[in-house]
């Protein structure tokens, strides 16, 4: 996979459902039902078990958002990475959501391509377990997670901000751009709707991998560490080898994070 794609490969398989769709959504008030959320089982990085499930998220149990921060190859690229949000709700289950080029099962994704709109743009909901392990464990690639420091209100708020863009999405086609409509524009543009953020949307933001230096400055972790020092602490690739079960992933990168 080339750069800014959003899956850390493309896919050598045969599948049921092309992974690189955009999922059903229904919004009742609160309560978020969408259909097909992606759970796969990565064993190698050529054999993966495909699974989805359908499930009901309240937007008012969010009790944290991770803002994660994933090469593409190790070491990590100094310039490109991908990112994406990943929720904690207050049942246990986690949620990640990534922005993402459409395409088909087995196109890996084109530098050129995602420059030319030749993409759909979507957003892939999918199991923590699936999209995050798949970088620690499988890839083994540079990966950082860090909790974004926002209130309450400001969680529920930038949840349904990413639903309510996903509904837009599911009506009406947008071409993804790798400057205008990508990983990197989508969740700046959810993140600066909140009243105690502001992200630069200048030329940082085109060279992802340093996101979080930016997100640093703006305050937007709660932490009296340099950068540097926060990076190191919240690389989570060796924690996620430590907690490789399914039961314990999740939780036990979470918690050893508190800890440092």
């Amino acid at each position: 996979m080339i750069l800014y794609g959003a899956l850390p490969y493309h896919y050598n398989v045969s599948m049921s459902k092309n992974p690189y769709r955009q999922q059903k959504i229904k919004k009742e008030g609160d309560l978020i039902h969408i259909k097909d959320v992606r759970n796969f089982q990565h064993h190698s990085i050529e054999y993966v078990e495909e699974n989805y499930y359908d499930r009901t998220y309240d937007s008012n149990d969010v009790i944290e958002a991770n803002y994660i921060i994933a090469g593409f190859e190790r070491p990590m690229n100094l310039l490109f990475a991908h990112v994406f949000i990943t929720f904690e709700f207050a049942n246990g289950v986690f949620l990640s959501v990534s922005s993402e080029a459409g395409r088909t099962t087995n196109a890996p994704f084109s530098f050129y391509k995602g420059f030319t709109g030749a993409f759909p743009l979507l957003y892939v909901f999918a199991d923590e377990y699936d999209v995050l392990r798949a970088r620690t464990n499988i890839n083994k690639f540079d990966t950082y997670m860090y909790p974004i420091d926002i209130s309450a209100k400001n969680l529920k708020k930038l949840f349904l901000s990413i639903i309510n863009r996903a509904l837009i999405l599911e009506c009406k086609t947008e071409q993804y751009h790798l400057i205008n409509n990508s990983c990197v524009s989508e969740l700046y543009g959810h993140l600066n709707k909140l009243s105690d953020v502001y992200l630069p949307t200048g030329w940082g933001k085109l060279f992802p991998a340093w996101l979080d230096f930016f997100a640093h400055r703006r305050g937007l972790f709660n932490t009296n560490k340099g950068w540097l020092k926060l990076r190191h602490a919240h690389r989570i690739t060796e924690l996620g080898k430590q907690f490789d079960s399914r039961e314990k992933y999740s939780f036990g990168i979470r918690n050893r994070l508190n800890k440092k």
